[in-house]
């Protein structure tokens, strides 16, 4: 069973569609604290140097994953 150090959770969805599009498993979607209409995306914990290389800009992601990723997640928001 997981705790709580073994997930990833991000309200940013440039972040959130990067991590999924490479393939890291995204457990759920959750309201905000405090503010219902902003999300939180909680995901398996990523490598380190996967969160690195996207803050530093220096990641890189097959275009057309990054274009699923993101109309996959925004089909989650709406609850398609």
């Amino acid at each position: 069973m997981k705790n709580e150090n073994d997930y990833f959770p991000t309200s940013d969805f440039p972040l959130a569609t990067f991590l999924f599009a490479k393939g890291i498993i995204l457990q759920s979607i959750k309201d905000r604290p405090n503010d219902y209409r902003r999300k939180v995306f909680v995901f398996n914990e990523p490598p380190p140097e996967l969160l690195s290389s996207f803050q530093s800009g220096t990641a890189e992601v097959n275009v057309i994953a990054l274009a699923n990723a993101q109309n996959t997640l925004r089909a989650m928001l709406r609850g398609d």
